[in-house]
């Protein structure tokens, strides 16, 4: 099951074995021989950004045209692993993988349909995390906020996250980048996401 803002998407990915989603397997990712062209690779750099808008029209951030979004289906079957125990929605759920599928990011954005603080999505996170939880650091401003943490998940699993929150009176949202610790400094750039994310009030 999902950990709020996508600390578990590592097992979600996982979840979909060879008998409802062949292709998309994680394991048969990994054992994917590397094309010897570099211009074949399965993963392509791509050059460009894409902007994305939430459903609801409130929030907006830009990404790399590298990123690869859910489908629908799937998209669908991580709301309703979330949903039940987290009272989350995930608008948005895409992977970022380098090295021919050695090195994988993740970048889930969820609507709470409740106001909440940071002190409380800290609490949310300790309470969903299987194991170890340690806060990097935060930064809580008036009606947004700033979060890096470390989390640990199936066995030796290390994660390392940056989230950023916005807060209105009767929703909040949570944009998170993650990836497992030794990947991390592979998307580094990828944090700007979190600076590119605006709510439109």
């Amino acid at each position: 099951m999902i950990v709020v803002c996508g600390l578990a998407s590592y097992l979600n990915f996982k979840k979909f074995n060879k008998n409802s989603f062949p292709s998309l397997s994680f394991e048969n990712l990994l054992k994917t021989e590397a094309p010897q062209n570099s211009e074949d690779s399965l993963f392509p750099e791509k050059e460009g950004e894409k902007e994305w808008l939430s459903p609801d029209g409130k929030l907006k951030l830009r990404y790399s045209q590298s990123w690869i979004e859910y489908d629908k289906i799937l998209l669908e079957e991580l709301k309703q692993n979330a949903t039940s125990s987290l009272e989350s929605e995930i608008l948005l759920y895409a992977i970022r993988i380098k090295e021919e599928g050695k090195a994988f990011c993740f970048l889930t954005v969820e609507k709470i349909n409740s106001k909440k603080n940071l002190e409380e999505i800290i609490g949310m996170l300790k309470k969903n995390s299987k194991e170890e939880f340690e806060i990097v650091d935060s930064q809580n401003e008036e009606n947004s906020a700033n979060l890096e943490f470390n989390t640990r998940i199936e066995e030796k699993t290390d994660f390392h996250s940056k989230m950023k929150m916005f807060f209105t009176e009767d929703k909040t949202y949570l944009i998170t980048v993650s990836a497992p610790e030794n990947d991390f400094e592979k998307f580094a750039e990828e944090s700007s996401i979190l600076s590119s994310a605006e709510f439109i009030d």
